[in-house]
């Protein structure tokens, strides 16, 4: 089973807020986000995080803290609490995919967002043509190597050798299977993971109750997504 939690991203939170929710992370990562100059992209990694812990809460690991993610440079985030996870944020949306038997990596993209000056550095001459032509759709084809990316954990030099054949991706010889999300209007969103025909788990969570999670610790209220 895949968890999949996502919340708009509909303000920012308060300086009040940001201190004390950076106070529970490992040293590294919370100067990180501290240095962050985009109030924006501070909230979007907070959140982030929240949702991973509630996750992490819905299946059933009660004694997960933050303190348990390891963040190194240039490696994919990870846990000692034996779970995969991932989180994306576009302009409208925050995620997190979490599972505790595979990697997964998911990415998700608002439509007028603009990679053109990174094209040749992440599509073939095939794909490129595709694109020129209007045969295949831009943002749907980099956000399926985006996730694909983050599921293997490599950087934006490797994108171009994702090979991509509709709802599959193969980079050094591994199949990932990809799921498309529909997360928000206007959001181009895919999950990229080794299992065909996962079952996919998506709650909605508020703003407003990952706000009061990061003042009070309170349990958020969920719906299904």
């Amino acid at each position: 089973m895949i968890l999949l939690n996502y919340t708009s991203l509909e303000g920012l939170l308060p300086h009040s807020a940001v201190r004390l929710f950076l106070q529970n992370l490992p040293l590294n990562k919370a100067q990180t986000i501290s240095r962050l100059g985009d109030e924006k992209q501070r909230t979007a990694s907070i959140l982030g995080l929240v949702l991973l812990e509630s996750a992490v809460q819905q299946l059933g690991i009660r004694d997960f803290n933050y303190h348990q993610l390891i963040f190194s440079p240039n490696r994919k985030p990870s846990c000692s609490a034996n779970i995969e996870f991932n989180i994306t944020h576009s302009n409208k949306v925050v995620a997190c995919a979490v599972s505790q038997k595979s990697p997964l990596g998911v990415d998700s993209e608002t439509m007028n967002r603009n990679h053109s000056p990174l094209l040749r550095h992440v599509f073939n001459e095939t794909e490129l043509e595709q694109i020129d032509s209007g045969a295949s759709d831009f943002l749907d084809l980099w956000v399926k190597k985006e996730a694909v990316a983050k599921a293997i954990g490599c950087g934006i030099a490797a994108m171009k050798h994702i090979q991509l054949d509709h709802h599959t991706a193969r980079y050094q010889n591994e199949l990932w299977h990809l799921h498309q999300l529909a997360l928000e209007d206007n959001d181009v969103s895919y999950l990229a993971c080794q299992q065909q025909d996962p079952e996919i788990k998506a709650f909605y969570y508020s703003f407003t109750d990952c706000l009061n999670h990061c003042t009070t610790g309170n349990v958020m209220s969920q719906r299904h997504g």
